[in-house]
């Protein structure tokens, strides 16, 4: 009995999750460009210019346009 119960646990945990798999995704695009936006806000100033050297090799891009 004990070695069925550990699978079936294990599918029903699984299962469980799925349902909340979704969830996960909930903010998508725009959510990411707002975590961007506050990121970028709250770089030190080190940051911002080693920040920006890696952005300029995307011509155009911000850590908002990156973050999705």
């Amino acid at each position: 009995m004990q070695k069925t119960a550990l699978p079936i646990k294990s599918i029903f945990i699984f299962s469980f999750q799925l349902l909340f798999l979704n969830a996960a995704f909930a903010w998508g695009d725009e959510g990411h460009q707002v975590v961007g936006q506050i990121a970028q806000s709250q770089l030190s100033p080190k940051a911002q210019i080693e920040i920006s050297k890696l952005l300029m090799l995307e011509p155009g891009s911000t850590m908002v346009s990156i973050s999705t």
